[in-house]
């Protein structure tokens, strides 16, 4: 992979502003613009509590906008807190205002704030990941995410994965996509054994990596299993089909019986 050309000091240096906690000054919530972000599940359990300390103690800690030349702002990160100062009725809210970013930087405040918070679902993440990947370059994704390119691949192949591995994922019954990587390949396999174990996540139940990648084996154990009796059993019927011939030939086949041979006469001796 070619290295990557960004100056290492001038990135740092752009993560290390954006999350400063000074804000530049308050922004009417009227003025600010909200576009696709990182997180798009937002639990209402923690949403309403968030909205509790607003209510108490207001915001403590800036939103970050970008300038935009019309006037207005895009909001780069703080939705939560947008929808608190929202639901708590106020006009403005404090914020950090950046000018003159590049998308990719944009993504990378983005991904920092969401890591620094509370946590985005597995799903949110991979479908992040794999958007980033689409538009800026595994190489750059690595860059936004600040992971390996392993890390990266693991939740691009999360876009592959069956439907109820994703539900699984998307309903917060699954958070661990080694898992859900071992639960994707059991569904490849047999999916009546890919239910089984589908029921006891969502019934609250534990589920380890070891176990999942166990009865991956397994199953792979039967299946190998099953294809060498089947292979064992074309052999034998090919065996005795050639042992006993075509059927459509038996007694042409067959040599016919010699018949005797009549005697010739003896010829008569002259007197």
């Amino acid at each position: 992979m070619a290295k990557s050309s960004m100056n290492l000091k001038q990135f740092a240096g752009v993560v290390q502003s954006a999350t400063q906690r000074t804000p530049d000054r308050n922004i009417k919530l009227n003025q600010i613009d909200i576009e696709p972000q990182v997180r798009t599940q937002f639990d209402e359990t923690e949403q309403a509590e968030l909205d509790a300390s607003v209510k108490a103690q207001g915001i403590l800690q800036p939103i970050i906008l970008l300038a935009k030349p019309d006037g207005r702002y895009r909001l780069i990160a703080g939705e939560r807190r947008v929808r608190s100062a929202q639901n708590n009725g106020l006009d403005e809210i404090p914020a950090m205002i950046k000018h003159n970013l590049e998308a990719w930087e944009i993504r990378r405040i983005q991904v920092a704030e969401n890591a620094d918070r509370a946590g985005i679902t597995p799903y949110d993440e991979a479908r992040g990941v794999q958007k980033d990947v689409e538009t800026y370059g595994v190489e750059k994704a690595m860059e936004i995410w600040n992971r390996s390119e392993g890390w990266i691949s693991k939740r691009t192949s999360v876009a592959k994965y069956a439907e109820p591995i994703k539900n699984l994922l998307k309903d917060r019954v699954l958070g661990d996509l080694e898992v859900a990587h071992s639960l994707n390949q059991l569904h490849q396999l047999d999916e009546l054994e890919y239910a089984r174990l589908d029921k006891r996540l969502r019934d609250g139940l534990p589920l380890s990596r070891d176990e999942v990648r166990g009865k991956v084996q397994q199953v792979k154990d039967w299946k190998n299993e099953e294809k060498q009796r089947k292979e064992r059993r074309e052999a034998l019927g090919k065996s005795l089909a050639k042992e006993k011939g075509n059927p459509r030939q038996t007694s042409a086949t067959k040599a016919a019986p010699a018949l005797p041979v009549p005697a010739q006469p003896t010829p008569a001796r002259e007197s």
